[in-house]
């Protein structure tokens, strides 16, 4: 329950001790694609639907029933609770007569494999000739062999992973529910673990809630905690 509050007390220290220092503070970018039937005027569209107001019940459930007991699952609702909280909905069980659910499924999986390379040290026998600047001081004329540090590059490949969140808004009318609106989070790094990047990924799904239909953005949020890259 305290981690999101912790985390957004550490945002607003980084914050300032940027402005105070002058140095840019790190980012997390997550893409995000919204869908939306979400309307302010939605009596003016009857395809639309009315955005969430201040009180409204809202239950969050894992898409897949199997995934309830998930650690990450449980994660993902603790974070998702308490911005809906922070956003004046009130979070609820699932059949408890609310308003809205929103389903949460997440995945892992391999997106490419890229190319790399670093400059590496390396020892080597050799490497001068000639009697060298010293020469009247000790040094010897001819090659000299002794071992000597130069650098070479390095290529390698490395295989990278697209962590998804997919957030979905559904207004329910009994035990039927439309989807209103859906959010997709993504973030592409060289972890195969989506822990890292869930408080930002939640983050960036609740934030967008009222976005447009058809918003496809990048989010930079201040990086508070340690993130794969």
């Amino acid at each position: 329950m305290f981690v999101l509050r912790k985390v957004l007390k550490i945002a607003l220290i980084t914050a300032a001790f940027a402005t105070v220092t002058g140095c840019a503070a790190p980012t997390v970018n997550t893409n995000v694609a919204i869908s939306s039937k979400l309307s302010m005027t939605p009596d003016l569209n009857p395809g639309l639907h009315a955005m969430p107001d201040w009180g409204d019940k809202i239950a969050v459930v894992p898409a897949s029933g199997s995934k309830k007991n998930d650690p990450t699952y449980s994660a993902i609702k603790s974070s998702l609770e308490n911005l809906l909280v922070a956003a004046h909905l009130e979070p609820v069980t699932a059949g408890s007569g609310e308003k809205y659910r929103m389903s949460v499924s997440w995945s892992v999986k391999p997106s490419r494999i890229i190319r790399r390379s670093e400059q590496v040290p390396v020892t080597v026998m050799g490497g001068g000739f000639g009697w060298g600047h010293f020469r009247h001081h000790g040094w010897h004329g001819g090659p000299f062999l002794g071992p000597q540090v130069a650098f070479v590059n390095r290529v390698y490949t490395e295989q990278l992973y697209m962590r998804e969140l997919d957030v979905k808004l559904l207004e329910m009318k009994g035990s039927k529910g439309t989807a209103v609106f859906n959010a997709v989070v993504r973030n592409e790094a060289s972890c195969n673990r989506i822990d890292d990047i869930l408080p930002y990924m939640v983050q960036s799904a609740i934030d967008n809630l009222y976005a447009q239909d058809g918003t496809n953005k990048v989010v930079s949020l201040p990086q508070v905690t340690s993130v794969c890259r």
